[in-house]
């Protein structure tokens, strides 16, 4: 059975390879001449992060929000 799902795979990775089909046309991309800066679209104030360690010994996940 694993030789039938191997030779399976090989089939349609052969197949995929040989497509001759056209590209799909390019995609424009547009920059502005002066880019707002990184993240400046985001608003993290209600958010926190929850890791999956226990710092302060708890006994749950830590979680950490920012600083306000």
């Amino acid at each position: 059975m694993k030789n039938i799902a191997l030779l399976l795979l090989a089939m349609i990775l052969i197949t995929s390879c040989d497509s001759e089909e056209e590209s799909p046309e390019r995609i424009e991309i547009v920059v502005p001449n002066e880019p707002d800066p990184v993240g400046s679209n985001f608003d993290f104030s209600d958010w926190k992060v929850t890791l999956p360690v226990d710092v302060n010994n708890d006994g749950s996940p830590d979680e950490y929000a920012p600083c306000n």
